[in-house]
């Protein structure tokens, strides 16, 4: 049998990992958004053999079609988790706080957001421009 604490500390340590996990997830949403389309464009050169044009070469209708469509939905999602994770991060500061593991996270998570607008605005090989075209 546990202690008096046993049972708490042991839900509060479960609450913690849960929570780890989904903050990754979230916070290193726009890496993996910004890198998706730049996969997503280096298989259609692949694919074409040339680098994607915008105007020209439209994703949606390359032989890449379906990639197109699963970098589509995290292309559209970013910002909502943008949202979510900010929330989650100002509910559960205290916890966050602590651990220098989710400070380093949540500096990735910023870091990612500001070179999504910088690869954006930018635009290095008119990946973003052919993407949303």
């Amino acid at each position: 049998m546990d202690g008096p604490f046993g049972a708490s500390v042991t839900s509060i340590m479960v609450k913690q990992a849960r929570v780890e996990r989904w903050f990754v997830l979230l916070c290193a949403a726009p890496l993996i958004v910004s890198i998706s389309v730049y996969v997503e464009a280096s298989i259609a050169a692949l694919s074409l053999g040339h680098w994607p044009t915008p105007s020209v070469n439209d994703p949606k209708d390359l032989a890449t079609w379906p990639l197109h469509l699963l970098v589509a939905a995290l292309v559209l999602t970013v910002y909502p988790a943008a949202i979510f994770t900010v929330a989650v991060t100002a509910r559960s500061w205290r916890v966050l706080r602590t651990a220098s593991a989710y400070r380093w996270w949540f500096a990735m998570f910023i870091v990612g957001h500001i070179g999504i607008q910088l690869s954006a605005r930018f635009d290095p090989w008119r990946v973003w421009y052919w993407w949303w075209d």
